[in-house]
């Protein structure tokens, strides 16, 4: 892996998987930070909410 990184010829595309970055799920973390962004926000700024 860490050599076809280094090999200027391997695509960049091909590298990156490789590593795993590809497979980086930030679900949780998202929804984590929008409810905590949404608990500042007054009720009626809320979709849905009247």
């Amino acid at each position: 892996m860490v050599n076809a990184i280094a090999r200027p010829t391997v695509d960049r595309r091909e590298a990156l998987p490789a590593l795993g970055v590809g497979r980086i799920n930030f679900g949780p973390h998202l929804a984590r930070a929008v409810a905590e962004m949404a608990s500042g926000i007054p009720r009626r700024w809320v979709p849905g909410q009247a």
